[in-house]
């Protein structure tokens, strides 16, 4: 049977979705996929693990504050040794074949020494290669979708910016009072940080001539459209900082990854 790519994702959102809506161990929820699935090649259980490590990140990534995701991704030598535990026991060897072989022969390209010891074997150094490159995978393909995601919350947040910086300024104006609608700013504002910086821009579109006014602590009307518009320029921005944040942090992992390959 083929499986096309829809497919082996497919499988591995099933995998993930173990992990995360059942708690079982990412490496152990792919074994169990597998097992369940006839006639997977090799092949097909590589391309199932980078399924569920994705989607495993990316709901992670999506479901949390911090966008600085951690968890255990399904290790490559785990699930194959996992799997080669798993099968059936081989036949027993016939005793002529556990005797080493008698031939000495220096040209000989084959794995053997020429004791008829194997030759220590890369399989362990060349597995690690193969985990380090699907996380390098799985980095990269985060990384795509995260700028995508910045890109759109920074075109969300200059938006929003902008019908911001007109509703106060016509406010300022009708009002000729430049601090009015900067109070009332001020009442929906959940961190204060954010606030100085768009409080700063918007600041800038207020004619000079308006009257700079005082502050009046009067009883603030949060329904009011320049309270609802500040907290959506609010979350526009906060999230764009998360996801630059996060965009950071992956871009450190991806380094990490380089340097760890290019010096195997």
């Amino acid at each position: 049977m083929t499986y096309d790519k829809q497919q082996l994702a497919q499988l591995g959102k099933r995998a993930a979705d173990l992990h995360l809506k059942h708690e079982m161990p990412l490496g152990d929820a792919v074994v169990k996929i597998v097992q369940d699935t006839p006639n997977l090649t090799e092949h097909h259980v590589t391309r199932v693990l980078e399924n569920a490590n994705l989607i495993t990140f990316e709901e992670k990534f999506k479901g949390g504050d911090d966008k600085h995701v951690v968890f255990d991704l399904a290790d490559p030598l785990y699930v194959s040794n996992k799997l080669d535990g798993d099968s059936e026991a081989p036949e027993a060897i016939d005793d002529a074949y556990l005797s080493p072989p008698s031939y000495h022969d220096n040209d000989d390209p084959t794995i053997f020494d020429h004791e008829g010891t194997e030759k220590a074997s890369s399989y362990l150094d060349v597995n690690v290669d193969h985990y380090l490159r699907n996380e390098l995978i799985t980095t990269n393909s985060a990384i795509q979708h995260v700028a995508a995601d910045l890109n759109r919350a920074d075109g969300a947040a200059e938006y929003s910016m902008s019908k911001l910086a007109h509703m106060v300024r016509q406010a300022a104006v009708e009002a000729n009072n430049a601090s009015a609608p900067m109070e009332l700013m001020s009442y929906a504002a959940k961190d204060h940080n954010v606030f100085e910086k768009v409080a700063h821009t918007v600041a800038s579109q207020i004619p000079p001539t308006t009257s700079r006014g005082d502050f009046t602590g009067r009883a603030p009307n949060l329904n009011h459209p320049l309270c609802t518009q500040y907290s959506e320029v609010e979350g526009h921005i906060k999230e764009a900082a998360r996801l630059r944040n996060g965009l950071i942090e992956l871009n450190k992992k991806k380094q990490k990854l380089q340097a760890e390959l290019l010096r195997r």
